[in-house]
């Protein structure tokens, strides 16, 4: 059985809130207490924008301590070093437990088995193969992928337009 973190709870507007330590607030999965707050005072959230916490405490849910911004602006300011001491206590934390997962027969098997339903649920992508021109679908995002298949891309090496590896 796993043990349960101890987590503080708040009530907002008649709704209960927990906190465990150095996270969010949260009533379950997908309900935050700071956008619960934003979401009070100005209405719905639009789509595509983030409730940023301005001193970068997400215990601080004052409405003074919230923001409105893009996904793009707030990336930008948690990957620009004001969050640096943040971040790099999050990697400690999950680079020893990637670590103990990685060295474990179980963990491995996990990870194994999380990237293959990953790739196995990624959308088909149209892609031209340049020797023979048909189109081929692939999982891969690869931009640059050439070939349909091992025969066009030997025909291709055989022509000198791939290098062997």
């Amino acid at each position: 059985m796993r043990d349960r973190i101890p987590a503080e709870r708040v009530i907002f507007e008649g709704v209960p809130y927990w906190r465990r330590v150095g996270n969010r607030y949260f009533q379950h999965e997908l309900v935050y207490l700071h956008r619960a707050v934003w979401q009070s005072l100005h209405g719905a959230i639009p789509e595509g924008m983030l409730v940023h916490h301005l001193d970068n405490n997400p215990g601080n849910n004052d409405p003074s301590n919230l923001a409105l911004m893009n996904r793009s602006t707030h990336m930008t300011l948690h990957h620009s070093g004001i969050c640096t001491e943040a971040n790099r206590k999050h990697l400690e934390d999950v680079r020893s437990l990637c670590t103990a997962a990685i060295r474990s027969v179980e963990g491995r098997r996990a990870i194994g088995e999380g990237s293959k339903r990953g790739w196995v649920n990624r959308p088909f992508a149209e892609h031209v193969c340049i020797i023979c021109g048909q189109t081929y679908p692939s999982r891969s995002s690869d931009p640059n992928l050439k070939y349909c298949s091992h025969s066009c891309k030997n025909v291709a090496r055989r022509e000198g337009s791939v290098k062997c590896r």
